[in-house]
């Protein structure tokens, strides 16, 4: 399963703005066109887009009847895109999630948030709506009207196959090495440390080891982020040493 949190710029007035947008498509098609036919993929996101209408249609097979908007620029791209793919616009096919997900400050709504899927795969879907209460506890901006944005909610049936994976070790922090100046200096510089052990350019395994166990696998203690801080400050470390990334 694979899925996208996209965001389109609003409708573009100019040339660059409206290259911008075909930028973000041609993305979205060179990512989608790798993925093996099998995946799942969901696309949610604020689109900008307006469909519906155009040319006097209604309804194509990529963007559903409800709630119909007179198409814009950005609601073109959108059902070029779906076309391509084979897939739908859902909250235009379904009432329970037709409608605006945007109010502006006059008061005018409009829908520019979409939850899309391949058309194959709409039987995933157990639940889609909008939720507009929630949408009116969750605005920034407390106003008489709604106001701002609307938020979709999906629920998907998904089959998963699960595979037995070989567990992988993982380290445990020793967070009691960080609780002192002296060996938070000695946990910061352990990778220095590692590489002046290297011999033709690989790590003695006695020494590495030795190391691991001093930095990450002592008694768990829990120490706050500021203790830290205070500790860096406290040994002046980045004034004695640069800081390189």
């Amino acid at each position: 399963m694979t899925v996208f949190a996209i965001y389109c710029p609003c409708e573009p007035q100019s040339d660059a703005a409206r290259k911008a947008v075909h930028a973000i498509y041609d993305w979205l098609h060179t990512i989608i066109a790798q993925l093996p036919e099998r995946t799942t993929i969901v696309l949610l996101g604020d689109f900008n887009a307006r469909t519906g209408r155009y040319n006097n249609v209604m309804q194509t097979s990529s963007v559903g009847p409800e709630y119909p908007q007179q198409e814009n620029f950005n609601g073109q791209q959108m059902r070029y895109y779906l076309d391509s793919f084979n897939m739908s616009a859902l909250n235009t096919w379904q009432h329970t999630a037709a409608g605006a997900t945007y109010i502006s400050p006059s008061g005018q709504g409009s829908r520019v948030d979409y939850v899309c899927m391949p058309r194959s795969q709409k039987h995933l879907v157990q639940k889609l709506s909008i939720w507009r209460k929630a949408g009116r506890l969750l605005q920034v901006i407390r106003t008489a009207q709604p106001r701002d944005r609307v938020p979709l909610f999906l629920k998907l049936q998904i089959d998963t196959q699960r595979e037995q994976h070989q567990q992988q070790p993982h380290a445990d922090w020793n967070h009691q090495a960080m609780s002192t100046p002296c060996s938070l200096r000695r946990v910061l510089q352990g990778p220095r440390e590692l590489e002046s052990t290297t011999k033709h350019g690989k790590r003695d395994p006695a020494v590495t080891a030795e190391r691991h166990a001093r930095f990450y696998m002592g008694p768990y203690q829990w120490t706050h982020p500021e203790h830290c801080q205070a500790a860096l400050l406290q040994e002046d470390y980045f004034a004695s040493r640069p800081f390189s990334v």
